[in-house]
């Protein structure tokens, strides 16, 4: 025995309800591609920037090293001078004082170094120790080479994502 169904229903749709509910359904696909669109934007950007900082601090560090060595030699040569009757306790104090400070700074371009390490494998849903590698070597800070378009201010909000979600919505 063998039964077989088959059902058709028709709705007439004379006020466009249907239409407008698949036109509507279309829109908001095309908001939810819009909202991607503008995450994946939102994302580089953040990496982007995180690398920049990245090569920045490194220099900076770079930098804060070669001053502390400087301070080293001068709290050194404070010492010594001290130490043959030409100056008083106070010259090695302040250049000891010096010496700290420096070191501190040190340290903080080294800590945000570190913090922004990790917050780029985060972005890039990689383990921090397999960032490292790339970062061992002092590279030199990014820098846009292109010019931003000229055009009318219309043309770069038709362009953003979020507005072109909008819009859909």
């Amino acid at each position: 025995f063998f039964q077989i169904g088959f059902d058709v229903i028709w709705e007439i749709d004379l006020f466009g309800g249907l239409r407008r509910s698949a036109r509507a359904a279309y829109d908001s696909w095309q908001a939810a591609d819009e909202e991607a669109r503008a995450v994946k934007i939102v994302v580089l950007s953040e990496v982007a920037n995180t690398y920049a900082l990245i090569r920045s601090y490194q220099n900076q560090s770079l930098f804060a090293a070669q001053v502390v060595s400087v301070d080293e030699a001068l709290y050194e040569l404070a010492k010594s001078r001290f130490e043959a009757g030409l100056t008083n306790e106070q010259e090695v104090q302040a250049a000891l004082v010096t010496l700290e400070n420096d070191r501190s700074t040190l340290l903080a371009f080294d800590t945000v170094f570190k913090l922004n390490v990790y917050s780029l494998a985060t972005l890039l849903g990689r383990l921090p120790e397999s960032l490292w590698c790339d970062f061992q070597t002092i590279g030199p800070v990014p820098f846009a080479c292109g010019a931003v378009p000229a055009g009318l201010p219309s043309d770069l909000l038709r362009r953003r994502p979020d507005i072109r979600a909008a819009e859909r919505n």
